[in-house]
């Protein structure tokens, strides 16, 4: 398969035709290639019959060259006297039959429908320096001079660089008088230029066939910009943003060979030619490490990883390159709704254009190094898709990867790089330990465990996973499937005793802040009550449910089609101490203050639909001071908010913060390392000495720590209390 691509480096077309006429001086024609170059398209669009017009010929070899070959009626103009008689005087003896003219172009002296082709070698592009009304009525002059002189049925072809206001307006003018265009890509002349170590910008030949005018005749509009395949394009802004997309890819690349990128995130789509759907997202890590002996090598997540913090943020990326000890590492993800036969069948449709993006002076016979995480590729399999008022589209996966355990997700596609809801799954049977090495791929150990995510999002803008623990096998009680009625829809049952998402395991934590504490034992312990506002996967509500056995809980949300996930996929059963309501949650706080109905810990983990405001948990609605006073109507005396707080815009942050304290004296704002949430624990009864506040806390977390280990069987600590006590801030 033959991969288009398509690059999300930060370009400007300024910047890339600044690059082009600071390299080109005075040599402008060597740009666009010679007659070795362009006969492969010449040839296939002008014929050695055909009655030739050569538009702006000036000093080029190309007339000459094809003279030579056969084609032998071949009349070339030029506005310039000295370039005429020059060219004339220079091919009188080798090409006798060829004809030299001063002529105008926008006022050609000859007669109608005269030649069957005119070629145009960079004369457009010298012509339409700009998009001004002036420039483009002298562009508009020649194209009626061209259509004029050629015959029905005869062809412009047009060798050019295609400036955006060049191709936009050579698509509109054609395409309005009812031509057929076809734009190819000229991949030998950008050969030849990246062989002499040029900047290899690329160049089109664009080739226009006259038709005769007829009403409601349709133009037929194709492409040829990657290998031998004709397209037929929808729309005239497709090929445009194709063009484009080709010539950002190109400076991209000279980018990579000047200069190192350290420190910046840069992505390329790599693209199904076939469907346009995105095969892979290529991302580009330069390490500020010199001494790195690998010079380049190729990393390929496996599927259903691509969202892990190594693979999935920048800051995890570079630190991959560094386990690798790779100067620059192209790190490589696949997509959900591809399918890829082998990690070995992968490398080989990658292997020409990771090439393209190797550092400079890298020797043409480099055998380049893929690495993955085993031998196996991994397996995304969609188990149920769905549609929901209110999110629109989603699906639901299973995703087998090497190295990591097995997952069940729920994905929205309108946004399909946020998981909304992750679940680790029971195993069938226990996984043999991973070897280094492999035939189809060297391992990068990567230093962490299992990590899955539920609406986190991570310090770049992605949805992060929380820190997940290893323990195989380690852990019971924690199933949902079988006769325990905790039964989904998929194939295998979730394993509860896992929180994918980190903050949802310090939400958890905050429930040790007030009484009722749900760690004691003791049998008379009264009944902690807890809402949950935002259920989503209902993977928070479960575990609470399931290892707070006292506990009465209310979940709500706003979606009937996610509650029913919940349910039938991610193993949420409603019962007399787990209740689900569908409703705005700023409606069932209003109508819970006015019936007096109170809570020992109301939980806000809410999306904002909203992102434009920065915020994006929860909307900003939740944190209105008027709404948070009803918040406190609703809670018991020593009762505690628990905020999952998603905020990009650091000024905004601190008006929230604020706000919030305006209402709750107490707040306690717990940093979640390598992702932006914050979870807060907001309170009007809890110390106000942040000593005694901090110590009472980590008192609560041990012991719920204790709790937590004996419910769920397992040996080590399930929240990590030095962890929690360093990214702990009293506000």
């Amino acid at each position: 398969m033959s991969l288009l691509p398509k690059t999300f480096h930060d370009f400007s077309s300024k910047q890339y035709w600044n690059t082009f006429f600071a390299r080109r001086g005075d040599k402008a024609f060597e740009w666009y290639g010679e007659y070795a170059e362009l006969c492969g398209m010449l040839h296939k669009y002008v014929r050695p019959q055909d009655n030739i017009l050569v538009a702006g010929c000036g000093n080029s070899t190309l007339s000459a060259d094809m003279y030579k070959v056969g084609y032998k009626s071949i009349t070339n103009v030029d506005n310039s006297e000295v370039v005429i008689r020059r060219m004339e005087e220079q091919h009188l003896t080798s090409c006798p039959e060829m004809r030299w003219a001063l002529m105008d172009l926008t006022n050609l002296d000859v007669g109608d429908e005269e030649f069957s082709c005119v070629l145009d070698k960079a004369a457009l592009d010298a012509m339409f320096t700009d998009g001004s009304p002036e420039i483009v009525d002298t562009v508009n002059k020649y194209f009626a001079e061209v259509s004029r002189v050629l015959r029905v049925g005869g062809r412009f072809v047009c060798i050019s660089l295609l400036q955006e206001h060049i191709v936009t307006h050579l698509l509109s003018w054609f395409s309005q008088h009812s031509w057929m265009i076809r734009v190819c890509r000229c991949e030998d002349a950008e050969r030849s230029q990246s062989e002499s170590g040029q900047f290899s910008f690329p160049v089109f030949v664009i080739v226009c066939t006259k038709f005769k005018q007829m009403p409601n005749l349709r133009t037929v509009l194709e492409s040829q910009l990657d290998g031998d395949e004709v397209r037929r394009a929808e729309n005239a802004s497709q090929v445009v943003e194709r063009v484009r997309e080709l010539q950002q890819y190109a400076l991209l690349r000279h980018t990579l060979h000047t200069k190192s990128l350290a420190g910046e995130d840069t992505a390329v789509e790599l693209c199904d030619p076939s469907s346009g759907k995105t095969r892979y997202t290529i991302h580009l890590v330069d390490s500020l490490r010199k001494t790195h002996s690998l010079r380049f090598a190729v990393f390929i997540v496996p599927h259903g990883r691509e969202r892990e913090w190594l693979f999935g943020t920048q800051t995890g990326r570079e630190r991959l390159a560094e386990n690798a000890g790779a100067r620059r590492l192209i790190v490589v993800h696949l997509q959900r709704d591809q399918t890829y036969p082998s990690l070995a069948g992968v490398q080989d449709e990658l292997s020409a254009r990771v090439m393209e993006l190797a550092p400079t002076g890298l020797p043409s016979n480099t055998k380049v190094p893929f690495l993955s995480v085993g031998a196996e590729l991994g397996e995304v399999h969609e188990i149920w898709r769905g549609e929901s008022e209110l999110s629109g589209g989603y699906v639901v996966e299973e995703v087998e990867a090497p190295g990591a355990p097995p997952l069940r997700r729920l994905v929205f596609l309108n946004n399909q790089n946020v998981i909304q809801s992750e679940a680790r799954l029971v195993e069938a049977k226990e996984k043999k330990k991973r070897k280094k090495g492999g035939k189809e791929g060297r391992e990068i150990e990567d230093g962490r465990r299992g990590r899955g995510k539920e609406s986190s999002e991570t310090e770049d803008g992605r949805r992060g996973k929380g820190k997940g623990r290893d323990g195989e096998g380690s852990r019971e009680g924690g199933v949902a499937g079988g006769d325990s009625g905790g039964s989904d829809g998929g194939t295998r049952p979730v394993d509860f005793s896992h929180l994918s998402c980190q903050h949802h395991l310090a939400m958890v934590g905050g429930m040790a802040l007030a009484p009722p504490a749900p760690s004691q034992p003791q049998t008379n312990t009264p009944t902690p009550h807890v809402l949950l506002l935002g259920l989503g996967g209902g993977l928070l509500a479960t575990y609470i449910h399931k290892y707070f056995p006292k506990t009465k809980m209310i979940g709500v949300d706003l979606d009937p089609a996610m509650a029913q996930v919940a349910q039938q996929f991610f193993g949420l059963v409603p019962d007399h101490r787990l209740r689900v309501e569908i409703c705005d949650g700023l409606d069932f706080i209003k109508k819970a203050a006015d019936q007096g109905t109170k809570f020992d810990f109301i939980m806000f983990d809410v999306d904002s639909k909203d992102g434009s405001l920065g915020l994006s948990c929860p909307p900003a609605a939740f944190l209105e001071p008027c709404f948070l006073e009803l918040v406190v109507a609703c809670l018991t005396q020593p009762g505690v908010l628990i905020v999952n707080l998603v905020c990009r815009d650091q000024e905004l942050r601190g008006r929230l913060m604020q706000e919030i304290k305006s209402v709750f004296p107490v707040v306690l704002s717990q940093g979640i390392p390598e992702e932006v949430n914050r979870v807060l624990f907001c309170s009007r009864a809890l110390p106000r000495d942040p000593n005694k506040l901090k110590t009472r806390f980590e008192k609560g977390l041990t012991g719920l720590n204790g709790a937590l280990k004996r419910r769920i069987k397992c040996s080590e600590d399930v929240i990590d209390v030095r962890e929690v006590m360093e990214n702990l801030t009293v506000l």
